[in-house]
């Protein structure tokens, strides 16, 4: 059996062979705006009313959201489960919060009972824009009749 091959022989073999133009590259922009991903994760154990996401998601940088998707592990029967996202609310104690500003301009987060499959929302009201130092906590307002609903996931896009 031969010796084994060292990663800069490797290195060296792949990209030694190949040159980049720099100054033709330089001469194209792109710029591309990606996406961010809040995510909040409620209810390990069945939904209740008023169960709270286990964490807010703090504003590092202005943006604007889009849109807001919500599924679950579990899904509700016997009623939808509903969840509102808001902003800002006041702290009670730790991880206790209470009002706030719900960032739809409508309809909430509705997962329909006995669904089976993710549901977007894409109603967002002024208040879906933040500036560095806002935040935003999820928040149960309605729970499946029979089932509950478990293990919630919602994830909220923003640019």
């Amino acid at each position: 059996m031969g010796k084994p091959v060292k990663p800069v022989l490797i290195w060296l073999i792949l990209f030694a062979s190949f040159h980049i133009d720099e100054s033709a590259a330089s001469s194209i922009t792109q710029t591309v705006a990606v996406p961010n991903r809040l995510t909040f994760l409620n209810c390990a154990a069945p939904c209740i009313v008023n169960d709270q996401s286990n964490w807010k998601q703090t504003i590092t940088s202005a943006m604007t959201v889009s849109k807001c998707t919500i599924d679950a592990a579990v899904y509700p029967t016997g009623a939808s489960l509903i969840v509102d996202v808001k902003k800002n609310p006041t702290p009670v104690s730790i991880g206790v919060w209470t009002g706030g500003t719900t960032i739809f301009s409508g309809t909430t987060l509705v997962l329909p009972a006995g669904g089976t499959t993710f549901v977007t929302q894409t109603g967002i009201a002024a208040a879906g824009t933040l500036a560095i130092g806002d935040y935003l906590v999820s928040f149960v307002t309605q729970v499946g009749a029979t089932i509950a609903g478990q293990g919630v996931n919602i994830v909220c896009l923003a640019q």
